[in-house]
């Protein structure tokens, strides 16, 4: 059952919900500029070298449309590929763990794949969960490492994994890694230290396959972006922008106030609040939060490779799952869509984004089911479950406000009819893969920028971005986010 309550999740969030602007439309703008420029070393976005991310995930991408054509499922389906791929992984490191205790490697799985926030993002095309499969693998061979299993092939995969950790979001991935090695005496007798630093030598040298000729290939200025700017300057928040995204500062205490929602309906099981968790997993998760909470920048998808770990957690303290109490996770789905309807019903203004009738119908169904669902499977219900009452709460008023496939495909007509394209506003790749456009469009900060673009292309076309009381009122618009995109097809704009 448990591979039904995913698959229903997945399939209503994909139905529901649009390509999100603006890290979605982004990430696979990248990746579809390197697939028809046949360019798998350097990524560009909007025909501009993209120094943000390393290219694992649009590799990914890439790959999947060289066999099935560009598409939009498969991307989608990556993250679900992710999620189940990371939940076999912690069952072996289980087996590691807690050998002879076959029900635990079970459970755990059942508990990952099952888990609010990592269900969530399996149907985003993000980086975050193969950054957690490949921290998960890692921690698999230090472990087998740790089990006195000195095999070479432990150090080969250990630094694969690890280089594949830093080809998906860069070394970051140490953060998860590093610390719970100064606490290695409480679950190893054997010296990890100078092993993983062997391994950590040949993640970087296969790292260098790429980096070496991506940083030939491209500039200085891309090296600078994404070894510096985009890891040291985020983490310090030595700036409030880095090369146009945000530090997201938030305070110390941001990710345990956030953790408890995150981990629903987890959280409300008691046995997750045990004194007597493996060392190894306490020494994984404590120093790792806080770390990132010492951080300035944060963000919540940054505390995903964390999540197997928990769920291991709290699973190798269940003996039995079926003799849980079904209380918790149906008060969880009854609170939730009573917040949601009195959210919908008296917020003032109402959300742009909830309509107010799919808001009510899919609270109300949600609530039926957890009055009528007495068994213990509601545990690994209530994710799925959430997940769909979110999506179809969100309803058709969701897609109308963030679906950019309208100005896309305008865009697409106007470039298919020879005409060049401007943006004016915060561009970041919104149009090129919906629309499939083929050439870069212009982006416009400046008054003095539009009127070069005119002069240029007298036959131009303008997308200006404005929030709503600044419309023009001279061209039609169509939403765009939580701002507008007004069209100028004939008119200019002034």
């Amino acid at each position: 059952m448990i591979w039904i309550y995913i698959l229903l999740a997945s399939l209503t969030a994909w139905y529901v919900r649009p390509i999100l602007p603006i890290d979605e439309t982004r990430y696979l703008s990248v990746a579809y500029e390197m697939f028809i420029d046949k360019e798998w070393v350097v990524p560009k976005l909007n025909g501009e070298i993209y120094s943000q991310k390393p290219p694992l995930l649009f590799w990914l991408i890439q790959s999947g449309w060289s066999i099935f054509g560009v598409n939009i499922w498969w991307p989608r389906i990556l993250g679900l590929i992710a999620l189940l791929m990371n939940g076999y992984v912690i069952k072996k490191i289980s087996n590691i763990l807690f050998p002879n205790k076959s029900h635990i490697s079970k459970t755990s799985f059942l508990i990952y794949t099952t888990s609010f926030f990592p269900l969530i993002f399996s149907t985003l095309v993000f980086f975050d969960l193969w950054l957690s499969l490949w921290v998960s693998c890692a921690w698999l061979f230090i472990l087998k490492r740790g089990n006195n299993q000195k095999k070479v092939i432990n150090l080969i995969a250990f630094g694969f994994f690890l280089a594949l950790s830093f080809l998906t979001k860069g070394p970051v991935a140490l953060i998860f890694i590093l610390p719970p090695l100064c606490f290695r005496k409480l679950y190893s007798a054997e010296p990890l230290c100078f092993w993983v630093i062997q391994g950590t030598a040949i993640a970087i040298l296969l790292s260098l396959v790429w980096f070496i000729p991506a940083s030939i290939s491209a500039s200085e200025t891309f090296n600078i972006n994404l070894l510096w700017e985009q890891i040291v300057n985020r983490i310090s928040s030595a700036q409030n922008e880095v090369d146009g995204a945000t530090t997201h500062s938030r305070p110390f205490w941001y990710f345990l106030v956030l953790l408890p929602l995150l981990f629903l309906p987890w959280t409300f099981c008691s046995k997750m609040w045990s004194r007597k968790h493996h060392p190894f997993l306490l020494s994984i998760t404590i120093p790792t939060i806080i770390i990132f909470s010492s951080i300035s920048g944060k963000q919540p998808h940054y505390l995903l490779p964390l999540f197997p770990f928990f769920a291991l957690a709290l699973s190798s303290r269940i003996n039995n799952w079926r003799t849980l109490n079904s209380n918790a996770p149906r008060l969880t789905l009854v609170a939730f869509s009573t917040t949601l309807i009195v959210f919908s019903v008296y917020a003032d203004p109402p959300p742009s984004f909830l309509d107010k009738s799919w808001v009510i119908s899919s609270a109300a169904a949600t609530i039926l089911i957890a009055y009528l669902w007495r068994s213990p499977t509601i545990w690994f219900a209530t994710a799925p479950i959430l997940c769909i009452t979110v999506h179809l709460a969100l309803g058709p008023k969701f897609k109308n406000t963030y679906d950019m496939a309208p100005l896309a495909n305008i865009a697409s007509t106007w470039e298919k009819n020879g005409f060049a394209i401007a943006y004016s506003g915060a561009y970041h790749g919104q149009l090129q893969f919906i629309g499939k456009l083929e050439n870069p469009i212009h982006e416009i900060q400046s008054k003095n920028e539009l009127k070069d673009f005119y002069n240029k292309y007298p036959n131009g076309k303008l997308i200006k971005i404005s929030k709503k009381e600044n419309l023009s009122g001279k061209v039609n618009a169509l939403p765009h986010g939580t701002r507008w995109a007004e069209i100028y097809e004939e008119a200019r704009a002034e």
